[in-house]
């Protein structure tokens, strides 16, 4: 289930919660997964369907009626009571013990009725909003992104509810009853408008609520890895930007010269609150270091360190610096394991993944299929292959990963791989005695030992001189053949 970013569910799923585009597309989709490159079809994981367009729209027109009549209703039925409601709270908030509160406007005192039970109707339904957000965005989202979602909006949720009970029962009776005492102390007379007394609490609470769901935004994607250095900005102009125009178009006229000191108290928390993530480098698993191919394209590249379910010796030897790394138990049969590397491919704009164990053939078409939406390449080293040449295991298991990492014709070019041959060689502080040169797809089920350099050539490299030259000539290494 997905829609591209342009579309109007897109936004109401949660911006927040995934990398957007701004690429549009109306064919069959199974998952929201924006990405910074544009991308004609959307991702299919697992568990997703293929499901139109129209179906979405039908589903999301048919929550959002749901809750917007419920709403309604709640608001009526609360209306029905808002009398003895703001006679109750008023009676809490009135800083005297005789009567002061007058309606110097009753325009605004109906105003203020019909708000109060407006506010009071979506307090009310605010449970069920949360169950139909999480029914419609739990198919298309990645479970790391639908995991944050819910946390943050059970804890905002309840954290709001008791910050304004907090308030109404606490703050505000205090800091009314200090007022009043100073107006007594001066010799006023305590008259004051229920309006504005009412306005007043509402606007801090609506205040209040904003920076809430703003900030711990902000702490829930730190916490969940959606946020780093690199879409900081992004998340920024989400966050900062929707806030601000919620604060802007909601403050009344009374409180208008607060709000340039509200908007800097967003900004400001948001970026204290946030100052560990927003410079945070995505670590997790390493980071993949643009890099321009022989055509002058930016290539992104993730090492799929994949186990093989342990049949792969080399599992556990990158990261490497410059690449990004997926350490998975078994791509080919792990759902989960599949998820978390396009999950991976999409936050970090990866084009292209190369998997340590096998050459990608034996991985589910579905799998594939994706990294073509996603405009994606998939490559494997098939250091099984090599490993099956060995009389016993290399302790250098970390240079031979490195060595066919080299070898690969695209994303690298072929022409450069003498030079990328002399560059690791020259970190090696001991060197292997022999060399074997064949090419990637030639299968030989001889044996070479753990001191033979296994150099699997692209099929597109027949000439080898200058390789020989390197070896023989500059490092000293010897020709071996199989046994």
């Amino acid at each position: 289930m997905g829609l591209r970013a342009c579309c109007g569910y897109a936004y109401t799923l949660g911006n927040l919660w995934s990398l957007s585009d701004d690429c549009s597309s109306k064919s069959p989709t199974a998952v929201h997964r924006s990405r910074v490159r544009c991308s004609t079809m959307s991702v299919l994981l697992e568990s997703d369907t293929d499901t139109s367009l129209q179906s979405h729209l039908d589903e999301l027109t048919l929550r959002t009626t749901i809750f917007f009549i419920s709403v309604s209703l709640m608001s009526l039925i609360w209306y029905t009571m808002i009398d003895s409601t703001l006679a109750y709270l008023m009676g809490i908030l009135q800083p005297c013990s005789e009567s002061c509160l007058n309606i110097y406007e009753p325009a605004q005192w109906s105003v203020v009725r019909w708000m109060a039970s407006l506010l009071l109707g979506i307090f009310s339904c605010l449970p069920l909003l949360l169950y139909q957000m999480h029914q419609f965005a739990k198919p298309g989202l990645l479970p790391s992104e639908f995991n944050a979602l819910r946390r943050w909006s059970w804890s905002s949720v309840l954290f709001t509810f008791f910050l304004a009970a907090l308030l109404i029962f606490e703050v505000f009776p205090i800091i009314y009853s200090k007022g009043h005492a100073n107006h007594i102390a001066v010799g006023l007379e305590a008259q004051y408008s229920a309006v504005e007394l009412l306005l007043i609490l509402l606007s801090t609470l609506w205040i209040l609520l904003v920076f809430l769901i703003a900030w711990s935004s902000i702490v829930i994607l730190g916490i969940m890895g959606l946020l780093h250095q690199e879409t900081a900005d992004l998340w920024r102009i989400r966050i900062y930007g929707m806030g601000s125009m919620l604060l802007v178009l909601s403050i009344p006229d009374q409180m208008q010269s607060a709000t340039l000191p509200v908007l800097v108290l967003l900004w400001t928390g948001g970026e204290v609150l946030g100052i560990r993530w927003f410079s945070k480098q995505m670590d997790t698993y390493g980071r993949a270091v643009p890099r321009f191919d022989s055509e002058g394209r930016r290539r992104h590249i993730a090492i799929l360190d994949c186990s093989c379910s342990g049949a792969n010796e080399y599992h556990g030897f990158t990261p490497f610096p410059g690449y990004s790394t997926v350490r998975t138990t078994n791509i080919c049969h792990n759902k989960e394991d599949r998820n978390r590397v396009i999950g991976h491919l999409i936050n970090e704009n990866i084009t292209d993944a190369v998997i340590t164990g096998c050459d990608g053939t034996p991985c589910p078409m579905k799998f594939k299929n994706n990294f073509q939406r996603l405009d994606a390449t998939l490559h494997g080293l098939n250091l099984m292959s090599l490993q099956n040449n060995r009389v016993k295991s290399t302790e250098k298991k970390s240079f031979e990963v490195k060595l066919a990492m080299l070898q690969m014709a695209d994303p690298f070019d072929i022409e450069g791989l003498p030079f990328r041959l002399r560059d690791l060689l020259q970190e090696q502080e001991t060197l292997p005695q022999k060399y074997v040169l064949m090419q990637s797809s030639e299968t030989r089920w001889n044996y070479v030992n753990e001191d033979t350099l296994v150099l699997r050539l692209p099929e597109e490299m027949n000439d080898r001189t200058e390789l020989e030259r390197i070896f023989r000539d500059e490092y000293g290494i010897k020709p071996a053949s199989m046994q």
